[in-house]
């Protein structure tokens, strides 16, 4: 498979919400994301916008990274459903739950 990617992916496990399911990041970058999950009740197809948060936690505690993202691609590895995600806006909200929206995180920064 030809590698379009961009930039340098690290290759990190985060949990990461879409929607109401909850999956793993099996690879990140600055301008995009692989996620494992189990999507079997999802309507996602490529070109679709997603909506994934991946909570990290650093030294000053908790932080969530919430983006907005297009779905690039979708495949089925060693039993589990993958979906490549391109990276269009991230918020990074400190100390906010997952649940909160964005404009209640005032501390909340668009990159």
């Amino acid at each position: 498979m030809k590698n379009f990617r961009k930039e340098e992916r690290l290759l990190a496990a985060y949990s990461v919400k879409l929607g109401g399911t909850v999956g793993i990041t099996r690879d990140i970058s600055p301008s995009g994301m692989y996620i494992a999950a189990d999507l079997a009740d999802a309507s996602y197809a490529p070109g679709s916008k997603i909506n994934p948060t991946i909570r990290l936690n650093d030294s000053r505690g908790k932080l969530m990274l919430m983006c907005d993202g297009e779905i690039v691609r979708i495949e089925s590895r060693d039993g589990e459903v993958g979906v490549a995600v391109k990276i269009i806006r991230t918020v990074m909200a400190p100390g906010c739950a997952s649940g909160i929206a964005v404009a209640r995180c005032s501390s909340a920064r668009r990159h």
